[in-house]
This record gives C-alpha cells, sequence and structure tokens, in this order.
C-alpha cells in the first residue's frame, strides 16, 4: 500500500501519504508511520467492502430481472434466460475440465503397445 503511494507521488512529483510514510521512516518516526498505514488500510478496507457490497447489489439485481422476466413471460423467453444462465456457469466447469485433461493426457494411465 505505501510503496504504490510512493511509487505514483514519485513520478507525479507529488507530495502525500506515500512521502509523509517515507520521510516517516527516514526519520525513524514509527507513531507516524503506524497512523499513515492504518489510515491506508482502513482506507483498502472500506473501499473492498464497498465494492463487495455494489456486486452482491448488482448480481442480485441482475439474477431477480431476469428470473422475474423468464417466470413470467414463460416460453422463448424463459427457455433464452435459462440457456444463459446455463451457458454461464458452465464455463468455469468446462476451463477446468481442459486444464485436467491438458495436464494428464487423454487417459489417466499410459497405455501398453
Amino acid at each position: 500500500m505505501l510503496g504504490g503511494s510512493i511509487v505514483i507521488e514519485t513520478v507525479f512529483a507529488l507530495h502525500g501519504v506515500g512521502y509523509l510514510g517515507w520521510e516517516s521512516i527516514a526519520k525513524n518516526d514509527f507513531p507516524v508511520v503506524q497512523a499513515v498505514v492504518l489510515v491506508l488500510a482502513a482506507i483498502y478496507i472500506g473501499l473492498t467492502l464497498l465494492i463487495g457490497i455494489m456486486t452482491v447489489i448488482t448480481s442480485g439485481l441482475i439474477g431477480i430481472t431476469l428470473g422475474v422476466l423468464g417466470g413470467f413471460l414463460g416460453g422463448r423467453v424463459d427457455d433464452a434466460v435459462l440457456f444463459a444462465i446455463t451457458t454461464r456457469l458452465s464455463i468455469p466447469v468446462v476451463l477446468v475440465a481442459l486444464a485436467v485433461v491438458g495436464l494428464m493426457g487423454s487417459g489417466l494411465g499410459e497405455r501398453s503397445r
């Protein structure tokens, strides 16, 4: 966290939290270093929590919308929604299966000739 701030501030010639942390380390001012790391960690945790909450809300809204449309309209719309969701959910399984087959070969053991 601190390293990224120092790099960005050095590249753009800005003085901010990274510069404060770097100068505090150079001067052995450890309470300031602890405060800088604490503030950066709190920002990082807050942003991570916000991204997680927004992901859950967005995926919930998309899932509810597709489920309601498929259930209410039925027929081809329901089939299309079901196909799209099934295809989306099957992609990771197919990738893992291809990776296993690629690593192990076409069979579990060598065939004797």
